[in-house]
């Protein structure tokens, strides 16, 4: 099974360009993953 893996860092920002391109080279398992680092605690 080949798995695949898609981010992006504002949550606006849209997967499916991502996710179409992982599914056209036979991903079968695709994680998403939204980040935004605005809003995060920093030292």
């Amino acid at each position: 099974m080949l798995i695949g893996y898609a981010r992006v860092i504002k949550f606006e920002q849209n997967l499916d360009l991502q996710t179409d391109a992982l599914k056209n080279i036979g991903i079968e398992k695709i994680y998403v993953d939204k980040v935004s680092g605005v809003k995060s605690e920093k030292p």
